[in-house]
């Protein structure tokens, strides 16, 4: 027998011997869902992910990604910039220049002249309000300015 509500299963199994119950036990479980986060869209009505995490930038200037897909929302709590790497190497953001809200999860590029013509790749972490943490990693390419104004 069980009975189940907001994803918390009550299960209770029973020995029987002779057609009486000698034992039985009653506990709970809790069931999550299969949690989704990325930088990109997701559909829940098709469980259609589309990724977008790999967006190419204008150098020097100051940017915002959209927050990151987080899928149940009810469970998300906040985020965190885990590490950043240059072209695969370890890349030290001592004067904060990429940097993350911690409500939305979207990440923040300050306007400066430091960055340079490369792939930053950046590990984020999600708090989730059951105590678990999830990764995912956002790139963004820094590509110069075209002499219009417009991104390549």
């Amino acid at each position: 027998m069980y009975a189940c509500s907001f994803g918390v299963s009550l299960l209770i199994p029973s020995l029987k011997k002779d057609g009486f119950t000698v034992a039985s036990r009653q506990f709970r479980v809790a069931l999550l869902p299969a949690m989704k986060f990325f930088y990109g869209a997701y559909y829940s009505e098709y469980d259609l992910s589309v990724k977008r995490d790999q967006l190419y930038i204008a150098l020097y200037n100051t940017f915002e990604s959209n927050p990151p897909v987080f899928y149940p929302e009810k469970y998300k709590n906040d985020f965190e910039i885990l590490s950043v790497e240059k072209d695969g190497e370890v890349f030290v953001n001592e004067n904060g220049i990429i940097s993350i809200d911690k409500e939305s999860g979207a990440v923040k590029v300050a306007h400066n002249h430091v960055l340079q013509q490369r792939c930053y790749k950046i590990w984020v972490q999600a708090n989730v309000s059951t105590g678990l943490t999830f990764e995912t990693t956002l790139t963004l390419i820094m590509e110069p300015p075209s002499e219009d104004g417009h991104q390549h």
